[in-house]
């Protein structure tokens, strides 16, 4: 699974706390709030204003789905999503790190059959037949660029 596949697919299942979720999907979306959360705080360093507004906002925004896309973790394990209250005990997030580094079950668990290739590959957000049939209904003319033959 690609970055943008497991960004795409996690941001759909904002509030899907049901099913389950791949070791990639997982770490990929981590890797993308890790990225996210480091440039709203260069953001807001930058600004006297801003200042942590902008790192609050985006824990705000991505709780939620940081939250089912561990719950969806671990249900790929085999394990219940109320094991993440583990979190509020000392090392408690340690155990949680290790929990979503093992590998999902190969079989049908009672969170439903293990995420193919095929399941994660969420829809294009967009289609280029669309926009090309789109432009065709407009008037604005199509610039070419200019050959100097």
């Amino acid at each position: 699974m690609s970055f943008e596949v497991a960004v795409i697919r996690c941001l759909r299942g904002y509030l899907d706390f049901s099913g389950r979720a791949t070791r990639a999907e997982y770490w990929w979306f981590q890797a993308f709030l890790l990225l996210l959360t480091f440039g709203a705080l260069v953001l807001g360093s930058l600004s006297e204003t801003a200042g942590g507004w902008m790192f609050i906002l985006v824990i705000a925004a991505f709780m939620v789905p940081t939250l089912a896309v561990a719950v969806r973790r671990l249900h790929d394990i085999g394990w219940s999503g109320w094991w993440l209250l583990l979190t509020f005990l000392p090392f408690g997030q340690l155990a949680i790190m290790i929990m979503s580094v093992l590998p999902g079950q190969a079989t049908e668990n009672r969170w439903g059959p293990p995420v193919s290739a095929d399941v994660a590959s969420p829809a294009p957000l967009i289609r280029f037949d669309d926009l090309e049939a789109s432009y065709s209904r407009t008037r604005i003319p199509r610039v070419r660029p200019h050959r100097d033959d």
